[in-house]
C-alpha cells in the first residue's frame, strides 16, 4: 500500500514517517535527514496497531486509532463521501476490471473498499473484521497461520495443530450482524450499500458453521485479509502525518 502512495503522490516531495521512503521531485540530503522523537513515536505507534489487527486484536488497535489518530475514522462533521480535505482514496496504476480472472478472488478475500481512505469504510472494515474474530474457532497467528492445504480433521484438531473450539450458538452473532447491516445502510453511496450488503452475507454465512475454518467460507478467516485491512489502516495514518519537505 505504500507503493500505491508513492504513484498518488509522484509529484510531490515526501517522505513517510519512518524517514526510510524519498519520492519522485523530492529534495535528496547528502546526509540523512534527522527525525525527532514525535515522528519515531508515530512510527512506533504504527507498528503497534499494524500488529494488533494482524494478531485478530481489532478492539485495541481501533482504541489507539481512536486516541492516537482521530481523525483516521471519524468522519468530519458535515461532510460528504469525496467532499472531504482528506483523500478519499488509494489510485492503483492498474486496477483489476470485473473481467480480470483475480478480481473473484480479491474481492471476496480482501475487504470491500481496499484502496479507501474514507473514515467510513476504515471503520466499517474494521467492524466487520472484528465480527470475523469473534466467530474465530482456531487461533490464527503468524506462529501457526492458517494454510489452503489445512484440512479439518476434528472437533477438536487441524492439521496444523491448532486447538478448535466449536462455534457457540450462532444465534449470539445475530444482533452483532444486525449492528453491522444498520452501518451499512447508513452509508451515503448506493453502490457501497450494494456492495457492502454482499459482503455482509458472505461473512455472515460464517455464523451457520460450527468450525467457521473449515467451512465453504473460510476465505474470510485468513491471515491475507488481516494483512490488507493492517495495510489500509496503516496507509490511512502515512497519507496524515506524511511530512512534506519543500524543494530547495
Amino acid at each position: 500500500m505504500d507503493a500505491i502512495l508513492e504513484e498518488k503522490a509522484n509529484h510531490m516531495a515526501r517522505i513517510d514517517v519512518d524517514g526510510d521512503q524519498v519520492m519522485d521531485g523530492a529534495f535528496v540530503a547528502e546526509e540523512p535527514i534527522g527525525l525527532d522523537e514525535e515522528t519515531l513515536g508515530i512510527a512506533s505507534l504504527r507498528r503497534e496497531i499494524r500488529e494488533h489487527i494482524l494478531e485478530g486484536r481489532i478492539d485495541a488497535a481501533r482504541q489507539m486509532l481512536d486516541v492516537k489518530f482521530p481523525s483516521v475514522l471519524n468522519v468530519p462533521p458535515k461532510t460528504r463521501l469525496g467532499t472531504s480535505s482528506i483523500p478519499t482514496t488509494l489510485q492503483t496504476p492498474s486496477a483489476p476490471t470485473q473481467t480480470d480472472s483475480s478480481s473473484s478472488s480479491q474481492q471476496t478475500t480482501h475487504p470491500q473498499s481496499p484502496f479507501s481512505l474514507d473514515p467510513r469504510h476504515l471503520s466499517l472494515n474494521l467492524h466487520i473484521q472484528e465480527f470475523i474474530e469473534s466467530m474465530r474457532t482456531i487461533p490464527l497467528s503468524r506462529s501457526y497461520p492458517a494454510s489452503s492445504s489445512t484440512q479439518h480433521i476434528g472437533a477438536s484438531t487441524f492439521a496444523d495443530g491448532a486447538p478448535s473450539i466449536p462455534l457457540s450458538d450462532p444465534e449470539t452473532f445475530v444482533p452483532k450482524a444486525q449492528q453491522l447491516a444498520l452501518l451499512v445502510s447508513e452509508l451515503p453511496s448506493a453502490l457501497d450499500r450494494d456492495t457492502y450488503s454482499m459482503e455482509l452475507d458472505g461473512v455472515s454465512a460464517l455464523m451457520a458453521y460450527s468450525v467457521p475454518e473449515s467451512s465453504p467460507v473460510s476465505k474470510y478467516m485468513g491471515m491475507e485479509r488481516r494483512e490488507a485491512v493492517a495495510e489500509q489502516i496503516n496507509s490511512a495514518i502515512l497519507c496524515q502525518t506524511i511530512i512534506i519537505i519543500p524543494p530547495r
